[in-house]
Order: structure tokens, then C-alpha cells, then sequence
């Protein structure tokens, strides 16, 4: 679903996601590589506004994660939605693909 579907008072949402380590990957020909991984979830969530009726969201769907390096992960998830939400759009976003490439350090 795309993000911010549900702005309302009240909610929760929550996930369970499975993850198994395929395998690992060397960007350079001289490091031992970091894990890829791949991740089966389920997320529901639901909101309301006060005194208003609930509606409740659902999917489940298959992601690809890979962290090269500490601090560095990049992921694509693709999601199927359970819940039939019209949307104004035909993005990627609508169609449930999720990419991340996020970089962290400590300090």
C-alpha cells in the first residue's frame, strides 16, 4: 500500500518477517563478503479516527536484503496486498515495491 494510506488518531500495525541467508556476496575481490538474505513477511495494521469506523490494511510478500558492509544494506521487497484499495496512481509504490539503500555509521 502507499505510505501514509491511513492518517488517522488512532492505530496499530504489525509484522512478522522470516529471514534465511543465502549465501555471500564480495564487492571486492579481496573481502569476505556480506550476507544476502532473502525475507518472507506479513504486516496488517488498522486506524480510525475518534468515534470513526476502523479500516484495517493487510499484505504479505518476498524481499531480497544485502548488507556488502557494516553499516551499508540494500533491500527490495515486493508486497501483495490482501485488501482491495483503489489508488489514484500506477506507481511502484502503488504496486507494492519497496527499495532501500541505507548507509550508517557509529559515532
Amino acid at each position: 500500500y502507499r505510505e501514509n494510506t491511513f492518517v488517522r488518531d488512532n492505530g496499530w500495525a504489525a509484522s512478522i518477517e522470516y529471514r534465511k541467508e543465502m549465501g555471500r556476496v564480495a564487492l571486492l575481490p579481496e573481502g569476505e563478503g556480506g550476507p544476502v538474505e532473502f525475507a518472507a513477511f506479513a504486516d496488517s495494521g488498522a486506524a480510525r479516527d475518534r468515534g470513526g469506523e476502523s479500516r484495517q490494511l493487510s499484505g504479505v510478500g518476498l524481499g531480497l536484503r544485502y548488507a556488502p558492509w557494516k553499516g551499508a544494506l540494500a533491500q527490495v521487497y515486493k508486497a501483495r496486498a490482501l485488501n482491495n484499495l483503489q489508488t489514484p496512481t500506477k506507481t511502484s509504490q502503488d504496486a507494492g515495491v519497496h527499495f532501500l539503500f541505507q548507509l550508517s555509521w557509529d559515532f
